[in-house]
C-alpha cells in the first residue's frame, strides 16, 4: 500500500502484514475517519493508523456490509438495504446505530435495485433507483445528546 505524506509531499510505502495484502487487493469499500483508513474486504474490515504505521482488524465494523458508504463528521453512513435503514458507524465508540426519522421516506426505496450514499458538505445524499427514475434525497444530520442521530429531510428530487 502507498500513501501520500502531505508534510513531505511524497508517496511512501506502508508496511503491511501478509493477511492485510489480500484484504487490500480484495477491498470493496474504503473510508477515512478520524485520520485512520478503514477498508472492507469480503472476509473482514481493517483499520490503518498512519501515525503509528499499524494495522488492526475492526470486528464490529465488519458486522455489516458497508459498501456505497460515505463519511460525515467522522461517522460512516450507508443505506442498509436488508433492514432498509440508514446505518451509522461511530469509530470512537466502535458501534453501529440507525439514523432516526427516515422510516417513512425509506419505504420509498424498497423496490430500488441499488442505492448510494454520498457526503455533501455536512449532509448525506441518498441516491436510489425507483421505477426507472433516479431519486435523490439530501439528508441533514443532527447529533443529539447520547449519540442519537436524527435527520431533517431536505426534499427528494427525481431525475
Amino acid at each position: 500500500m502507498v500513501v501520500f505524506n502531505i508534510e513531505t509531499k511524497m508517496w511512501e510505502h506502508v508496511m503491511t502484514e501478509p493477511e492485510m495484502n489480500y484484504a487490500l487487493t480484495t477491498s470493496n469499500a474504503c473510508a477515512v475517519m478520524a485520520d485512520k483508513i478503514y477498508t472492507k474486504a469480503s472476509y473482514g474490515s481493517h483499520v490503518y493508523e498512519p501515525k503509528e504505521s499499524k494495522w488492526q482488524t475492526e470486528y464490529m465494523l465488519n458486522s455489516k456490509y458497508w459498501g456505497n458508504s460515505c463519511v460525515v463528521d467522522d461517522v460512516l453512513y450507508y443505506h442498509d438495504r436488508v433492514t432498509n435503514t440508514l446505518s451509522a458507524y461511530d469509530p470512537i465508540h466502535k458501534c453501529w446505530g440507525v439514523v432516526e426519522g427516515l422510516k417513512k421516506f425509506l419505504a420509498e426505496t424498497r423496490c430500488s435495485k441499488w442505492s448510494y450514499t454520498v457526503s455533501y458538505g455536512r449532509n448525506v445524499v441518498l441516491l436510489f433507483c425507483r421505477i426507472c427514475e433516479i431519486w435523490c434525497a439530501k439528508i441533514s444530520l443532527e447529533r443529539r445528546q447520547g449519540g442519537v442521530i436524527r435527520v431533517r429531510l431536505n426534499g427528494v428530487t427525481m431525475f
